[in-house]
């Protein structure tokens, strides 16, 4: 028999655990005839306030898997931890792994308040993955803290006046939102500048097992191997970037991560539509059965706030479930995300679910199936592509030319430009005529696609709103209703929609009685270069997309520009009064001086004609009553902001 006395081990234990990372053992022994490896730990070392976890792996066995090592452990007492390693073959390697809590804790942030979050509908799988469980179990188990919203969520609203106020509950009757506060207030939608949805919501996670999809593998390397992912779904998601993601059974000292720079763990793969409240999480499965183990399961966002749950994994894994498919796990990844610009501004972010000639049914955070005209599509960007991809497709977006245009991976890596005539789209391929004859591309190989140029399709009437969801899309429709889970709106295109609550973030106001300056675009623009450079206007923001900034307020709304600026816009006899407050860019300093001219029909309105930046800002209203056209004059030299530049009907 073979003794060792007092072996130290440093240990590395899991992240975010309470641990004490140097252990003396009190004993070890080998016994050589039975070769069995006995390790044995007191319940209470000195200094710490129990085990926590305690295993031997890393053992290399040469035995065939019957004949092969049996890791077991026994709890002799409560004053005694033992586990034993027994095989047939020389115990040739192993690593004694120890988690012990102490009374000094690593602290955990407490998760934060999160914004609106938009909720998938409950189902088993995302769409395009196979359906199944084949390791059993029961799918949907949940755990931590339900991703419903914790509280009422809180709904503040600003008229065009700019008069706010806000109450935990609202009701939309009769083309007017009621905010029940005390006392209740009234607003029409054509006065409504915009309502903010506040939303506090929880972690919450989801076991969906191990289904027929592979995208990670053993360790940090890309792709996956063949094997099926464990699969979780996070809920209650904060409307934030994600940093990091950490995935840790402490049962099995095994650590998954997003991130893995400098680190020895494996890769966690996510699979999120924007910023919405809920995430896929994949990652391969460990050696041993994760059945009934503690899955604790940490987010990081992009402000350094975190959340935190931990879920009881309810199936079986086998690190030998082979997915229906490839090896290489080709056909078994979900649907591409894409991301969609439509007609008016809006963007829509999920999977495209299916296609006809006239339309493209998607799958959104908010939204399992909305059916999108395709003349309403400007341009559709596949993630995962090179930068060069979103350099050309930005381009193009801009300037559309007469043909549909696509970019398309080459067989050779390369990017290949294809001009034609879209005839449909569907979850697997697109068809364009190119050259005479009509093509199908795969969408794996599909990178971006822009529509040909063509007259605007939507022409508003009267009042509509544009949804920002907390997944980043925004949506124009007519808001017909507020119930008490959905907004029922009417889309841009004529089909009624039932947006969840909880996943609007703000309603905007659109084509009221005011029309901020910025949301139209210019009947002409002129600009004169400052010494050779040529510094474009900006709307809401200011330059090097800094927010608009006079006289230390900060303003959402407006124009900023360098002489010499001339903006006209068309009016068209709509609109009564035009209001903005002229002030200096923060970054002028006291050296700024410019001439500034308000026109309506070439008539001269206002003037300041020696401008400072040592001034204080200028309110700005004159009548335009009756204007076919607006013109706003900036000249001389140095960086204006015409600050909450409005229009008003009467």
């Amino acid at each position: 028999m073979v003794r060792i006395k007092k072996c130290e081990r440093t240990l590395r234990t899991p992240e975010g655990c309470q641990h004490l990372a140097r252990l003396k053992l009190m004993a070890i022994s080998i016994p050589a005839r039975n070769r069995v490896l006995i390790v044995d730990v007191p319940a209470t070392p000195p200094g710490s306030t129990g085990v926590r976890a305690f295993e031997i792996r890393g053992h290399r066995c040469a035995q065939p898997p019957a004949n092969g090592c049996d890791p077991s452990g026994v709890d002799r007492s409560t004053e005694l931890r033992r586990r034993a390693l027994r095989c047939g073959a020389t115990l040739t390697g192993f690593i004694v792994s120890l988690c012990i809590a102490t009374s000094v804790s690593a602290q955990v942030p407490a998760p934060p308040a999160a914004v609106a979050a938009p909720q998938k509908p409950a189902a088993a799988n995302p769409a395009g993955n196979p359906p199944g469980n084949p390791q059993g179990g029961a799918p949907g188990q949940q755990g931590g803290a339900p991703g419903q919203p914790a509280a009422p969520p809180t709904i503040s609203v600003t008229t065009i006046e700019d008069k706010q106020f806000q109450a935990p509950q609202a009701e939309f009757k009769e083309g007017k939102l009621t905010v029940k506060s005390d006392p209740p207030q009234s607003v029409s939608l054509d006065e409504l500048q915009k309502a903010t949805f506040t939303h506090e919501t929880k972690l919450a996670l989801e076991w969906l097992g191990q289904e027929n999809i592979d995208l990670v593998q053993v360790g940090a390397a890309e792709g996956g191997n063949g094997i099926r992912d464990v699969h979780l779904r996070a809920s209650g998601l904060a409307a934030k970037g994600i940093k990091q993601v950490a995935v840790v059974c402490r049962s099995q000292f095994r650590v998954w991560r997003v991130d893995l720079t400098n680190s020895p763990h494996w890769k966690i793969a996510v699979q999120r539509v924007g910023q919405a409240s809920i995430a896929d999480l994949y990652f391969e499965p460990p050696t041993r059965d994760l059945f009934e183990s503690d899955l604790e399961v940490t987010l990081t966002f992009d402000d350094n706030n975190s959340a935190k749950a931990t879920l009881k994994a309810s199936g079986h894994t086998s690190d030998q479930a082979k997915i229906d498919g490839p090896a290489d796990g080709s056909a078994a990844k979900p649907n591409r995300l894409v991301a969609f610009h439509l007609e008016g501004g809006d963007l829509l972010q999920g999977r495209i679910v299916k296609g006809t000639a006239d339309e493209v049914t998607v799958e959104t955070a908010w939204q399992p199936a909305l059916d999108v005209p395709i003349v309403q599509i400007r341009g559709i960007l596949f993630d995962g592509g090179k930068p060069e991809v979103k350099t050309k497709y930005d381009e193009k977006l801009a300037k559309p030319g007469a043909e549909d245009f696509a970019l398309v991976l080459s067989r050779d890596g390369g990017l290949a430009e294809i001009n034609g005539r879209v005839q449909g789209i569907s979850d697997s391929a697109l068809k364009i005529i190119y050259e005479g004859q009509e093509r199908s591309i795969k969408l794996e190989r599909l990178q971006a696609l822009v529509l040909a140029a063509h007259p605007a399709t939507r022409a508003w009437k009267g009042p509509y709103q544009v949804f920002r969801m907390a997944s980043g899309d925004l949506f124009s429709a007519a808001w017909l209703a507020l119930e008490e889970k959905t907004c029922k709106v009417k889309s841009a295109w004529g089909g009624e929609v039932e947006i969840p609550r909880e996943a609007v973030v703000e309603i905007t106001g659109r084509n009221t009685k005011m029309v901020n300056v910025s949301e139209l675009t210019p009947l002409s623009v002129e600009q004169v270069s400052w010494f050779d450079r040529l510094i474009p206007y900006v709307r809401d923001k200011s330059w090097n997309n800094r927010p608009l900034k006079v006289d230390g307020k900060t303003y959402l709304r407006g124009l900023a520009v360098h002489s010499r600026t001339v903006l006209t816009y068309d009016l068209g006899g709509e609109f009564a009064t035009f209001r903005t407050l002229l002030g200096f860019d923060e970054e002028a300093g006291d050296r700024g001086r410019v001439i500034c001219r308000v026109f309506a029909d070439d008539k001269e309105l206002f003037a300041k004609p020696d401008f400072r930046a040592s001034e204080k800002p200028v309110p700005v209203e004159v009548s335009v009553k009756g204007a076919k056209q607006l013109k706003l004059e900036v000249d001389f030299g140095d960086r204006v902001i015409w600050a909450n530049a409005r229009l008003y009907r009467e």
